[in-house]
């Protein structure tokens, strides 16, 4: 017998360490495939979990195996995470975020809007004692003092449109808002329905007024990782294309009050212009926007 048909003898020694070898390489690697390090800015993400069921629901269905394996970020703040992740030097390897055209070009953007524009759909929250006298100035929203993140597109965005904004991290805003450092705290008006339930009866969503830009919620990539990047965006757009992210987001009660003030004529709309945006964002604003975002923001 031949040292080449031996191999393909069943009870050869060769070939089953042969076998043991590519099972080992296979397992190796259908692991790296299974784990898409993802940052958790946040500790408590219940405000979040649309984005959260978005991206779950997707990966289970069309990831090919893939699973979410968030990594704690709570320690540090969105401008030194994003470093870390453009570094290639960071323990995970996707941050969600809201849009900003120098993380699209110092990382490798999914062009795919996670809550296809919700997020430019923004809602003030303040305390109940300053609720009436706000809701019935909404048409002089401009002379405001409104709160927001420190490094958010959205700070960026108001300032541009020559609103007054008072930056400061995330629990600091609300600790302002308590004492009354700022009239209002700027937030996207779906999540800020959850934050009021969970922060107290104190605070108080103005529902008389909706301020609405061009902003979504993209994934941002390890830009070491191109691979991975494809991979996401290819995934997220076979769940647009076959309907899912569309059922998520209109089964979702708190997704669809946001639309619903949209649509409301005795809602006061604020529409504000985002002047950075890229030609690729624009595009994606008519390929995957909410026909109730897009009809407002007068999009092709």
């Amino acid at each position: 017998m031949t040292a080449s048909s031996s191999i393909c003898t069943g009870n050869s020694p060769r070939k089953h360490w042969i076998l043991a070898v590519i099972f080992i390489v296979a397992w190796a690697s259908g692991a790296r495939a299974e784990n898409i390090r993802i940052a958790q800015e946040h500790a408590d993400t219940e405000p979040f979990e649309l984005i959260i069921t978005i991206l779950e629901q997707s990966i289970e269905q069309y990831g090919d195996g893939a699973r979410l394996q968030w990594v704690d970020t709570t320690s540090m703040n969105q401008p030194r995470a994003l470093r870390m992740l453009e570094s290639c030097e960071a323990d995970f390897d996707v941050y969600f975020s809201g849009y900003d055209t120098e993380r699209e070009q110092r990382l490798l953007q999914v062009d795919f809007p996670l809550t296809m524009g919700l997020l430019g759909v923004r809602g003030f929250v303040t305390t109940r004692d300053r609720a009436d006298a706000l809701q019935a100035d909404v048409t002089n929203a401009s002379s405001w003092l409104i709160g927001s993140g420190r490094g958010w597109p959205d700070t960026r965005i108001m300032i541009d449109n020559q609103y007054q904004v008072s930056q400061t991290s995330y629990e600091n805003l609300w600790a302002m808002l308590n004492t009354g450092r700022f009239d209002v705290f700027q937030r996207g008006f779906q999540e800020a329905q959850l934050e009021i339930r969970q922060r107290g009866n104190n605070l108080h969503l103005l529902n008389n007024v909706v301020m609405l830009y061009p902003l979504s919620t993209l994934l941002y990539v390890n830009p070491c990782k191109p691979e991975l990047s494809a991979q996401l965006e290819s995934m997220l757009h076979r769940a647009f294309t076959e309907g899912l992210i569309q059922s998520i987001i209109y089964d979702d009660p708190f997704a669809t009050l946001a639309i619903d003030r949209l649509t409301d004529q005795t809602v006061h709309k604020i529409v504000l212009e985002n002047t950075e945006l890229s030609d690729n964002f624009r595009s994606m604003i008519s390929r995957y926007w909410l026909p109730e975002i897009k009809q407002l923001l007068q999009q092709p």
